[in-house]
């Protein structure tokens, strides 16, 4: 490792445009540094150490950074991703971890470097058909219990899966998700705390005025738990419902229509023992079948022609439309806030330096008197919404209880069913 980790520099610094000798250079430092511990020098080689050196040749191999380059390293920057050459591809191997995955980034037109400490290990058998860059890397991580961290868009370091290295190399990223979906401040702290508990995230704060969810963490949890996020908080339909409030002063009914008969009496008319004829005095008109000692006569009234008409005077007091949500009541009220007392002190005054006074002051309580109407609508699918009415009327009975006026209220609740046709 150190005889590799000088042949890299070496090379990085007779190329310097090439960025993958320097990046296996820094791969190979550390265990480098392990096979090839300091020694004590002699005290002549320290005053020979001591004397001022020409520059080398590798400080000067790259460039310096820019103004450019500087200020964007301190504002944050998206995190690399990866470009694999597209297409699906076959896998049938059996070697070591190293060289697994130097074959299955070679297969997608990239380059992998592996951390220091990354160890090769027994051979593995990997064996995936039609899979794309991304489902490759994956099966190679969960075969070789590794993780990988992009470095740039051709390049990837290969670093074994444990909860050290993730913090020490994993990238952090900071995500800021807009819930303009959230109704109330509850509900966008409940759900915020059930992805914290879920991907046990380090750093979550939330914006209850703005709707707003900031989480930093490291990329491998920030990503999922920002995708459950999206998911847990959902767009709920909604209703516009038009509600009119009418006020009628007069009515007037009139009906017309033809009022006939529903029974008609059957009279016997015939000779039959001599029967006398009795015809009662209401029937003035009969209608006779048959003869001698068969005749019937069957009474006849007349029919009554009836009109009616109706005209009422009304007019509209209110007409507003009501926004609700699914689940969610929406209140309408027409009328006044009528203050109520609700304690006062009645005896006799107290004395301070500027008069008599009444103490303790009394307290008062508003009512809104007139209609509440609480509309909540529930919607089943895509055709059909149920509503839940309920009208409240308060007005002043015209009493008191003590000096505080009554005030009666009565409730009528209803369910109404809509269909998308009506």
């Amino acid at each position: 490792m150190a005889s590799a980790y000088l042949l890299y520099s070496q090379a990085a610094a007779l190329e310097p445009t090439n960025q993958l000798y320097w990046l296996k250079s820094q791969a190979a430092q550390s265990r480098a540094a392990l096979e090839s511990p300091p020694k004590v020098l002699a005290k002549a080689t320290l005053d020979k150490a001591a004397e001022p050196a020409e520059p080398a040749a590798a400080s000067t191999a790259f460039d310096d950074l820019s103004p450019k380059d500087r200020s964007a390293g301190k504002t944050p920057q998206p995190p690399v991703v990866l470009q694999g050459a597209p297409g699906v591809k076959d896998f049938d191997l059996r070697t070591d971890a190293k060289a697994l995955w130097v074959q299955v980034a070679r297969a997608y037109n990239l380059d992998a470097v592996f951390d220091g400490d990354y160890q090769t290990g027994p051979p593995i058998r990997f064996q995936i058909t039609e899979v794309d860059f991304r489902g490759a890397l994956r099966a190679a991580e969960a075969a070789t219990g590794s993780f990988v961290v992009p470095i740039s868009g051709r390049l990837l370091l290969v670093v074994k899966d444990t909860e050290q290295k993730r913090r020490e190399l994993e990238p952090t990223v900071f995500a800021t998700i807009s819930v303009p979906q959230a109704i109330a401040t509850q509900e966008l702290v409940e759900i915020a705390q059930a992805i914290r508990q879920l991907f046990t995230l380090e750093h979550m704060a939330w914006d209850s005025q703005q709707n707003l969810v900031v989480i930093r963490d490291r990329i491998s949890r920030v990503v999922p738990a920002r995708q459950v996020f999206e998911t847990l908080i959902h767009h709920r339909p909604q209703v516009d419902i038009e509600i009119e409030l009418l006020e009628v002063d007069r009515s007037y009914s009139l009906a017309y229509g033809l009022d006939l008969p529903t029974t008609f009496q059957l009279i016997y008319m015939g000779t039959f023992w001599n029967s006398p004829l009795a015809i009662p005095t209401t029937i003035s008109k009969l209608l006779t079948f048959g003869g001698g000692q068969t005749k019937f006569g069957i009474g006849i009234t007349d029919a009554t022609l009836l009109a009616n008409m109706t005209r009422s005077n009304s007019r509209t007091l209110v007409r507003t439309d009501v926004h609700a949500i699914d689940g969610m009541p929406a209140s309408v009220h027409v009328g006044d806030r009528f203050p109520v007392m609700t304690a006062g002190y009645f005896g006799p005054a107290s004395s301070s330096q500027g008069g008599q006074v009444y103490l303790p002051p009394p307290s008062f309580s508003f009512e809104d008197l007139g209609v509440n109407v609480k509309v909540t609508p529930h919607i089943h699918g895509m055709d059909a919404v149920t509503l839940d009415l309920e009208t409240e009327f308060k007005v002043l009975s015209g009493g008191s209880n003590n000096g505080i006026p009554i005030i009666s209220s009565s409730k009528l609740a209803t369910k109404v069913r809509l269909r998308e046709r009506e």
